[in-house]
């Protein structure tokens, strides 16, 4: 009797024949395989979830297909990469130490809006106290800094302030943060829920909730603020949680730009660089040569004297100023067009009247 025969007359010890044999260690072999792929589906299973409910809530993880985001549907997100995010920072301030062009446009904008000091009112006495002192903090000084900050999330399309509360008496200081530290936002489509920073020295780095009211009817804390950091953005997409630069479509305008006006203005000495051309005739080498020697150029308001063999030129280049001009005109429009500002309010004379 065969190895199977004898599985067989141990499972089934009533079958007799040699087929219904076979068949029920087929039948035995098939089940015990089918319980094994079972049990190692759920094993892997419960690992995957386990390990996936230690991961940082995202806004757009689906169970149905294990965390892999949509192509395309309607929970696209619009965000810049991470490697464009950091590389706008990075042309943002590189552009703002080094472009008087940028400059002068983002104080321009923080002086038309922010023209007069800023003033909080409040009726109550007691509630007015409280906020004089937080905005006159020798730290805070949100009179002078709350321009500063709106300035710069309007240039780098986000701004974040940390405050830090004293446990004692209760005092908030305003700690701002440089954008370009955070890693990632999470959140919905237009909600974001916490902002984590990038790692420092080889440690995690911190992630903070963002300061919302608290909506759950049955906490203590129902209407109240609650979180650790404020983060504002501006110029993305409803279904984007960081924010864009104003100026992210124009920094290549405005560097242009002004490599134009330095070319034109190295063009511009040029014309003060003139020579005079005099055409000798009928004059050999020496002779040419001690021309020249005893020829020196004419002072201002002197007098100059030649026969026929001798003629004087003053020869200068010729830049075509005027289309120079237009042609920098048009693209000065166009960069502050963009950005919704008068030219001449960047100091050009132009119809001034028409502003």
């Amino acid at each position: 009797m065969t190895i199977r025969e004898r599985i067989a007359k141990r499972i089934s010890p009533g079958l007799q024949n040699k087929e219904d044999l076979t068949r029920a260690v087929s039948d035995a072999l098939d089940f015990q395989k089918k319980n094994f792929d079972l049990a190692v589906k759920d094993m892997v299973t419960k690992e995957v979830r386990s390990k996936m409910s230690q991961l940082p809530v995202t806004a757009y993880y689906d169970p149905n297909n294990e965390g892999y985001r949509r192509v395309s549907g309607d929970q696209q997100r619009r965000d810049l990469e991470a490697v464009d995010q950091d590389k706008m920072f990075e042309i943002a301030y590189f552009m703002y130490d080094t472009s008087a062009m940028t400059k002068r446009l983002v104080d321009l904008r923080r002086q038309f809006i922010f023209g007069d000091a800023i003033k909080i009112e409040c009726d109550d006495e007691a509630v007015k106290d409280v906020i004089d002192n937080f905005c006159n903090d020798s730290q805070n000084k949100i009179k002078n800094k709350f321009p500063q900050y709106m300035s710069w999330l309007s240039y780098l399309g986000e701004s974040f302030l940390v405050p830090i509360v004293n446990r004692e008496n209760g005092a908030v200081k305003i700690h701002y943060k440089d954008p370009s530290i955070i890693k990632y936002v999470s959140g919905f489509s237009d909600v974001a829920i916490s902002v984590g920073m990038q790692s420092v020295f080889g440690k995690k780095g911190k992630t903070y909730k963002i300061i919302k009211e608290n909506n759950n009817i049955t906490s203590d804390n129902y209407g109240l603020l609650e979180g650790e950091c404020f983060f504002f953005t501006t110029n993305h997409p409803p279904n984007s949680l960081r924010g864009r630069s104003d100026f992210l479509t124009l920094f290549d305008w405005i560097d242009g730009f002004e490599r134009a006006n330095f070319q034109y203005l190295e063009r511009v000495e040029h014309i003060f660089n003139f020579i005079w051309d005099i055409t000798l005739k009928g004059y050999n080498d020496d002779q040419v040569r001690d021309f020249v020697r005893n020829n020196p150029p004419p002072k201002p308001n002197s007098i100059r004297a030649h026969n026929e063999y001798a003629k004087w030129e003053c020869v200068s280049p010729n830049i075509n100023a005027a289309d120079l001009t237009t042609g920098l005109n048009m693209i000065l429009g166009f960069i502050c067009g963009s950005l919704g500002l008068p030219t001449n309010w960047y100091g050009s004379g132009g119809k001034v009247y028409q502003s």
